[in-house]
């Protein structure tokens, strides 16, 4: 168990080595939350890698590791578009994320990862039937854990909140630009767990700035 966490809480999507959008975000949410998590893919991006981890290490941003940092690490896949080389300071930096964290909240305990438990592939949409999810192995052992009330995670860079068999999931999206696959201009995305005020806060970065476009109330 990590420390426990209260009040406003910071949501780093996959992060993908979007410096600047990044440096934009952590300085909107300097005062305002008391703890900030990052689901992971922070490696392969249009951005500057070695910033990005500079900037999570000085915001103290409690990451985890996603697939693209595990294929970094391992040189795998380094033909996909947008690849970022490792230099030392930024290899010991991925090396260093474990897979999961897992903390206490207000409102019952809450595991950070990157797509559904230890595994980092497995992909759940909003859309998705029950039975998609029950079908994921990794999340098996999830909900028989009568402790766990939230799987905070990413991967799919779709943000979300859903309910599934007592499990809130939460997914903050992504800070990565460029086109969704349906060919629209995507804008970073990113979000603000509030345990005071019982709140999923939406924001995104667009032409005037940081916006908090919508509110949730946590079920």
């Amino acid at each position: 168990m990590q420390d426990e966490l209260a009040g406003r809480v910071l949501l780093l999507g996959d992060v993908h080595a979007e410096d600047e959008t990044l440096a934009r975000i952590l300085a909107q949410h300097r005062e305002d939350c008391r703890a900030r998590l990052c689901v992971g893919d922070i490696a392969d991006g249009r951005g500057d890698l070695e910033a990005t981890v500079a900037l999570l290490s000085a915001a103290r941003v409690q990451c985890v590791r996603g697939n693209h940092d595990r294929w970094a690490l391992a040189g795998q896949l380094r033909q996909l578009e947008d690849c970022t080389p490792l230099t030392p300071e930024s290899r010991a930096f991925l090396a260093g994320l474990p897979v999961t964290r897992r903390y206490g909240t207000p409102r019952g305990e809450l595991l950070l990862c990157h797509a559904a438990g230890e595994d980092d592939m497995p992909v759940i949409f909003p859309e998705h039937e029950a039975a998609s999810i029950d079908a994921i192995d990794a999340m098996v052992p999830l909900l028989r854990d009568p402790s766990l009330r939230f799987m905070v995670f990413g991967h799919t860079h779709r943000f979300m909140l859903r309910v599934h068999r007592g499990l809130r999931l939460v997914n903050p999206g992504t800070l990565r630009r460029g086109l969704t696959p349906a060919g629209e201009l995507r804008r970073p995305t990113w979000g603000v767990l509030d345990f005071e005020a019982g709140a999923f806060e939406r924001w995104v970065w667009g032409e005037g700035g940081a916006a908090c476009e919508e509110v949730l109330a946590l079920p």
